[in-house]
């Protein structure tokens, strides 16, 4: 490793050069999403002596015992040179040992995590949807009613999401209802049944996460979203609910487009509960 690149942890007044740096690999991480990454993680990167950044890895905490990797990015320009192993270690030596460190890989970063340590527990499917595409065949069968998703609603969502997810992440939730251009979430006999955020990026929507109590209200709520704007969207759908995803996305006008796989410290078990019908984010889980 070149000696003059030095591993820092980043804060706020790095968000720019993480879009850059995201940006010269191909990716679409704007000042929005890199904020709430920095509200509720810690992002480290190697800089030169110019102060460029060029590499990164960020690590999501939800508990003590659990977190989510993502947005491991090293330069073009400084690849082969040991920058993505020591990123990499850098975010996972904030977690405790015996930690659940989850992360979806790309087909590049499979055989580092794999030397690190990581194994493969999972996979995600992707879908994305063009611009322009909408419109659902047969409108949803009406599971109760869909309502905005308030800040104030938080802790009423966070129980459902607890057994989703498996850990509470509440103030991630905060933020992301924060950033969302969308937010519903589906009410039946005064008793919430699942939720759904749209968040508008530099180059597409995501979708997610959402989360139900069945592939009902996950149809109702992905379809409000989904129909909300004629923009480019995106879902990531874990494993368990990939025949939900193959019958019902293709309706608005998704295509599955990859299948990466979700890796885990060591091979340890996820806590998603059958609930889970969208990540937040690849970065986020």
């Amino acid at each position: 490793m070149d000696l003059s690149l030095r591993l820092e942890t980043l804060d706020v007044h790095d968000i720019n050069s993480l879009v850059r740096l995201s940006a010269a690999v191909g990716w679409d991480y704007d000042v929005a999403e890199i904020g709430t990454l920095l509200a509720v993680g810690r992002v480290f990167g190697h800089k030169t002596a110019a102060g460029e950044l060029v590499s990164s890895a960020a690590v999501a905490s939800y508990a003590p015992d659990m977190a989510h990797m993502g947005m491991v990015i090293v330069h073009p320009d400084f690849r082969r040179g040991g920058l993505g192993k020591d990123v990499t270690a850098a975010a996972l030596g904030v977690m405790t040992i015996g930690s659940c460190v989850s992360l979806v890989s790309t087909p590049e970063g499979l055989s580092l995590y794999e030397k690190m340590g990581f194994e493969v527990v999972s996979v995600v499917h992707k879908y994305v949807r063009s611009q322009g595409l909408s419109g659902y065949a047969d409108k949803p069968i009406d599971q109760g009613n869909v309502v905005s998703l308030r800040l104030d609603d938080i802790e009423r969502v966070n129980a459902l999401d607890v057994q989703a997810f498996g850990v509470d992440r509440r103030e991630f939730l905060r933020h992301r209802v924060r950033q969302a251009s969308a937010g519903w979430m589906l009410v039946n006999d005064a008793q919430i049944q699942g939720y759904a955020l749209g968040i508008k990026g530099a180059a597409s929507w995501i979708l997610g996460p959402v989360v139900a109590r069945d592939d009902g209200v996950a149809t109702q709520l992905t379809a409000q979203i989904a129909q909300a704007t004629m923009d480019a969207m995106r879902i990531d759908v874990p494993a368990q609910h990939a025949d939900w995803a193959a019958c019902e996305l293709p309706r608005w006008g998704f295509a599955k487009v990859a299948e990466p796989p979700v890796m885990t410290y060591h091979g340890r078990p996820l806590r998603f509960g059958k609930g889970l019908y969208a990540l937040a984010a690849q970065v986020f889980g």
